[in-house]
Protein backbone atom coordinates (compact mmCIF):
# COMPACT_ATOMS: atom_id res chain seq x y z
CA UNK A 1 0.00 0.00 0.00
CA UNK A 2 2.58 2.41 0.38
CA UNK A 3 4.38 1.61 -2.52
CA UNK A 4 1.37 2.69 -4.18
CA UNK A 5 0.78 5.69 -2.48
CA UNK A 6 4.47 6.70 -3.33
CA UNK A 7 4.15 6.15 -6.93
CA UNK A 8 0.54 8.48 -7.36
CA UNK A 9 3.41 10.68 -5.46
CA UNK A 10 5.54 10.66 -8.16
CA UNK A 11 3.16 10.78 -10.72
CA UNK A 12 1.60 13.99 -8.86
CA UNK A 13 5.09 15.27 -8.60
CA UNK A 14 6.05 14.45 -12.63
CA UNK A 15 2.94 16.03 -13.32
CA UNK A 16 3.10 19.25 -11.59
CA UNK A 17 6.65 19.56 -13.07
CA UNK A 18 5.42 18.79 -16.49
CA UNK A 19 2.86 22.30 -15.64
CA UNK A 20 5.95 24.02 -14.17
CA UNK A 21 7.52 23.58 -17.24
CA UNK A 22 4.63 24.54 -19.40
CA UNK A 23 4.43 27.33 -17.24
CA UNK A 24 8.06 28.49 -17.97
CA UNK A 25 8.20 27.75 -21.60
CA UNK A 26 5.59 30.39 -22.18
CA UNK A 27 6.65 32.87 -20.02
CA UNK A 28 5.27 36.13 -19.90
CA UNK A 29 4.41 36.34 -24.03
CA UNK A 30 1.37 37.15 -26.05
CA UNK A 31 -2.10 36.95 -24.68
CA UNK A 32 -2.57 33.45 -26.64
CA UNK A 33 0.38 32.11 -24.87
CA UNK A 34 -1.20 33.08 -21.04
CA UNK A 35 -4.23 32.00 -22.14
CA UNK A 36 -2.47 28.71 -23.05
CA UNK A 37 -0.74 28.86 -19.69
CA UNK A 38 -3.75 29.90 -17.64
CA UNK A 39 -6.01 26.79 -18.96
CA UNK A 40 -2.96 24.25 -18.26
CA UNK A 41 -2.62 25.34 -14.87
CA UNK A 42 -6.45 25.15 -14.50
CA UNK A 43 -6.10 21.70 -15.52
CA UNK A 44 -3.03 21.01 -12.79
CA UNK A 45 -5.49 22.23 -10.46
CA UNK A 46 -8.13 20.09 -11.20
CA UNK A 47 -5.98 17.09 -11.56
CA UNK A 48 -4.03 17.81 -8.06
CA UNK A 49 -7.78 17.90 -6.54
CA UNK A 50 -8.25 14.41 -8.29
CA UNK A 51 -4.98 13.23 -6.69
CA UNK A 52 -6.60 14.56 -3.30
CA UNK A 53 -9.72 12.11 -3.89
CA UNK A 54 -7.24 9.25 -4.84
CA UNK A 55 -5.44 9.74 -2.10
CA UNK A 56 -8.80 9.55 0.06
CA UNK A 57 -10.29 6.34 -2.08
CA UNK A 58 -7.00 4.58 -0.99
CA UNK A 59 -7.08 5.25 2.41
CA UNK A 60 -10.32 4.08 2.69
CA UNK A 61 -10.15 1.09 -0.01
CA UNK A 62 -6.91 -0.58 2.33
CA UNK A 63 -9.56 -2.12 4.61
CA UNK A 64 -11.07 -3.42 1.40
CA UNK A 65 -9.87 -6.69 -0.39
CA UNK A 66 -10.45 -4.84 -4.09
CA UNK A 67 -7.98 -2.17 -3.16
CA UNK A 68 -5.06 -3.72 -5.12
CA UNK A 69 -7.36 -3.76 -8.66
CA UNK A 70 -8.77 -0.31 -7.60
CA UNK A 71 -5.43 1.32 -7.34
CA UNK A 72 -3.97 -0.12 -10.46
CA UNK A 73 -7.08 1.77 -12.30
CA UNK A 74 -6.48 4.68 -10.75
CA UNK A 75 -2.45 4.12 -11.77
CA UNK A 76 -3.44 3.55 -15.41
CA UNK A 77 -5.49 6.88 -15.22
CA UNK A 78 -2.57 8.94 -13.88
CA UNK A 79 -0.09 7.63 -16.22
CA UNK A 80 -2.67 8.37 -19.18
CA UNK A 81 -2.95 11.96 -18.01
CA UNK A 82 0.86 12.48 -17.26
CA UNK A 83 1.05 11.41 -21.44
CA UNK A 84 -1.53 13.89 -22.04
CA UNK A 85 0.19 16.33 -20.25
CA UNK A 86 3.20 15.53 -22.01
CA UNK A 87 1.87 15.84 -25.51
CA UNK A 88 0.36 19.08 -24.43
CA UNK A 89 3.98 20.19 -23.51
CA UNK A 90 5.19 19.29 -27.24
CA UNK A 91 2.54 20.74 -28.94
CA UNK A 92 2.77 24.22 -26.78
CA UNK A 93 6.74 23.93 -27.16
CA UNK A 94 5.63 23.79 -31.23
CA UNK A 95 3.83 26.71 -31.38
CA UNK A 96 5.67 28.93 -29.68
CA UNK A 97 8.62 27.57 -32.20
CA UNK A 98 6.26 28.25 -35.36
CA UNK A 99 5.33 31.56 -33.90
CA UNK A 100 8.96 33.19 -33.30
CA UNK A 101 9.59 31.58 -37.03
CA UNK A 102 6.94 34.04 -38.37
CA UNK A 103 7.91 36.96 -36.42
CA UNK A 104 11.81 36.78 -37.42
CA UNK A 105 10.18 36.14 -41.07
CA UNK A 106 7.99 39.57 -40.84
CA UNK A 107 10.99 41.36 -39.35
CA UNK A 108 12.78 40.66 -42.32
CA UNK A 109 10.05 41.21 -44.75
CA UNK A 110 10.11 44.84 -42.66
CA UNK A 111 13.72 45.18 -43.11
CA UNK A 112 13.35 44.37 -47.07
CA UNK A 113 10.52 46.87 -47.05
CA UNK A 114 12.44 49.65 -45.84
CA UNK A 115 14.99 49.46 -48.37
CA UNK A 116 12.70 49.24 -51.55
CA UNK A 117 12.92 53.14 -52.50
CA UNK A 118 10.87 52.61 -55.62
CA UNK A 119 7.81 52.60 -53.13
CA UNK A 120 8.33 56.24 -53.31
CA UNK A 121 5.91 57.63 -56.26
CA UNK A 122 8.79 59.25 -58.77
CA UNK A 123 11.53 56.80 -57.70
CA UNK A 124 11.91 53.90 -60.70
CA UNK A 125 14.50 51.46 -60.74
CA UNK A 126 17.28 54.13 -62.39
CA UNK A 127 16.84 56.88 -60.11
CA UNK A 128 16.94 54.00 -57.10
CA UNK A 129 20.48 53.24 -58.76
CA UNK A 130 21.24 56.22 -58.95
CA UNK A 131 20.60 57.40 -55.26
CA UNK A 132 22.14 53.70 -54.06
CA UNK A 133 25.46 55.16 -55.62
CA UNK A 134 25.37 58.77 -53.44
CA UNK A 135 25.00 56.27 -50.18
CA UNK A 136 21.22 56.49 -50.37
CA UNK A 137 19.68 53.01 -49.65
CA UNK A 138 16.67 53.26 -47.23
CA UNK A 139 13.29 54.61 -46.60
CA UNK A 140 14.79 56.04 -43.44
CA UNK A 141 17.56 57.85 -44.91
CA UNK A 142 15.59 59.48 -47.32
CA UNK A 143 12.84 60.60 -44.68
CA UNK A 144 15.33 62.25 -43.02
CA UNK A 145 17.11 63.80 -45.62
CA UNK A 146 17.96 67.67 -44.62
CA UNK A 147 18.03 70.51 -47.36
CA UNK A 148 21.55 71.22 -47.49
CA UNK A 149 21.62 66.99 -48.80
CA UNK A 150 18.83 67.80 -50.79
CA UNK A 151 20.29 70.65 -52.57
CA UNK A 152 23.77 68.27 -53.21
CA UNK A 153 21.65 65.09 -54.37
CA UNK A 154 19.78 67.18 -57.04
CA UNK A 155 23.25 68.62 -58.10
CA UNK A 156 23.91 65.15 -59.21
CA UNK A 157 20.69 63.93 -60.45
CA UNK A 158 20.72 66.20 -63.30
CA UNK A 159 17.44 65.73 -65.16
CA UNK A 160 16.02 64.19 -62.55
CA UNK A 161 16.98 67.29 -60.02
CA UNK A 162 13.51 68.81 -59.41
CA UNK A 163 11.79 65.22 -58.23
CA UNK A 164 12.74 65.35 -54.85
CA UNK A 165 10.71 68.53 -54.15
CA UNK A 166 7.96 67.71 -56.68
CA UNK A 167 7.18 64.89 -56.09
CA UNK A 168 7.90 65.04 -52.12
CA UNK A 169 9.70 62.03 -51.78
CA UNK A 170 11.03 63.13 -47.69
CA UNK A 171 7.51 63.15 -46.90
CA UNK A 172 6.68 60.45 -48.84
CA UNK A 173 9.53 58.22 -46.93
CA UNK A 174 8.01 59.56 -43.82
CA UNK A 175 4.15 58.42 -44.60
CA UNK A 176 5.66 54.86 -45.51
CA UNK A 177 7.95 54.36 -42.58
CA UNK A 178 4.74 56.03 -40.17
CA UNK A 179 2.37 52.92 -41.50
CA UNK A 180 4.98 50.33 -41.38
CA UNK A 181 5.95 51.03 -37.69
CA UNK A 182 1.92 50.38 -37.21
CA UNK A 183 1.87 47.79 -38.51
CA UNK A 184 4.64 46.41 -36.47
Amino acid sequence: MLATTGVIAFLLAASSLAALAIHELLGSGSRMQRAATRSREQRLRQLEARMGVVESSCAQLANDGSASKHLERIQESLYQQDLRLCTLDETVASAVDSIRSLAEQRQSFSEQERNDLTRIKGIGSALEQALNSHGIHSLDQVANLTIDQIESLSEHLGAFASRIERDRWVEQAQTLIGSQTQVE
